[in-house]
């Protein structure tokens, strides 16, 4: 089917037309894939055994899951950058926990999670054993990957364990490299929104990290979305423990404004600097020249007073002669 306009630009929160009126920003592309049924929205649940929240099954109502993707045009070359994406029905899949077996020879990332849900009753973290269910949102290679979580509650949280009426709502944590826990947002339609706001750069869920962006997104942050940056770093960064993160991990120092404004100054600094350095080595040359040209002439008298007594005495010489042949 195809989708109107108005349609889209709601499904998209109006990021089309925002990424279109962006200089150097092109080849804005939207994927998307026929809505599911409701038939194959139960499928899933009775699958996994859990209950998919109202508005992500909203979504599959509406879209089978979708890629939007734009690029950067950079003299001749077109630099691949944002991408907002949520996998489709099918690329939902659980990611660890599962119900099987799992042998000495084979294991699996549930035998190194030894963490325990008593560290955070508020909010638990999630886990890679049966206390969790785990189903990939979005593969955000190759700096982690956006899971939907179902997590459980032990005994002995304050607020206890949920009555079997009220359904468990999962939360997106960002699950990093080094295979850190970072809560992201409550719900799904709270983390799509924090999406489209953050345009899709690349690794916008580091945000929400303890070692924040790398300077390379800082970049492209603080050329497409400067004041979400200054947004993101004034709130500061949620961490799974409910702390936040210094500003100094996101925010980059140089002030471009600020630098060329104190060109003109750190210009005539360096002149002055130059032409006081100048007159130093020419009040030096000028002292030291006359002690050359003393010295020089110094050489220059003691060598013809030389010649002058070789004169004299060859002349008392030759007189001398003179008179012992007269006598």
């Amino acid at each position: 089917t195809v989708m109107d306009t108005d349609c889209l630009d709601r499904l998209t929160l109006g990021l089309i037309d925002t990424l279109k009126k962006r200089p150097g920003v092109c080849d804005v592309k939207l994927e998307m894939k026929r809505p599911k049924d409701s038939t194959s929205l139960s499928e899933w649940e009775r699958r996994h055994g859990c209950s998919m929240p109202t508005d992500l099954r909203d979504f599959y109502l509406t879209t089978d899951g979708m890629a939007l993707t734009w690029s950067f045009q950079f003299n001749d070359s077109l630099i691949p950058l944002g991408q907002v994406t949520v996998n489709s029905l099918s690329e939902l899949k659980r990611i660890c926990g599962n119900a099987e077996k799992v042998s000495s020879l084979h294991p699996s990332l549930a035998d190194i999670d030894v963490s325990d849900d008593e560290e955070d009753c508020d909010r638990p973290h999630p886990h890679f054993d049966s206390r969790s269910k785990l189903f990939e949102l979005d593969s955000c290679d190759p700096y982690g990957t956006v899971v939907l979580a179902y997590n459980s509650w032990k005994t002995s949280c304050a607020a206890g364990p949920p009555s079997s009426s009220t359904p468990v709502l999962p939360h997106v944590w960002f699950l990093d490299r080094s295979l850190q826990w970072h809560w992201v947002a409550d719900s799904f339609m709270a983390y799509y929104r924090l999406m489209v706001v953050h345009l899709g750069l690349p690794e916008w869920q580091c945000v929400f990290t303890t070692t924040g962006l790398s300077p390379g997104a800082q970049r492209w942050f603080h050329l497409f979305a400067p004041d979400r940056l200054s947004l993101d770093m004034s709130k500061g960064s949620a961490t799974p423990t409910g702390g936040t993160l210094s500003n100094e991990l996101f925010l980059n120092q140089l002030d471009s404004s600020r630098l060329q404004k104190a060109r003109p100054a750190t210009a005539d600094k360096s002149r002055n600097q130059s032409s006081a350095l100048s007159k130093k080595l020419t009040s030096s040359s000028t002292v030291s020249k006359p002690r050359s040209h003393s010295a020089a002439g110094a050489a220059t008298q003691s060598t013809p007073a030389v010649g002058l007594t070789s004169q004299s005495n060859h002349h008392q010489q030759s007189s001398s002669i003179t008179r012992s042949q007269k006598l």
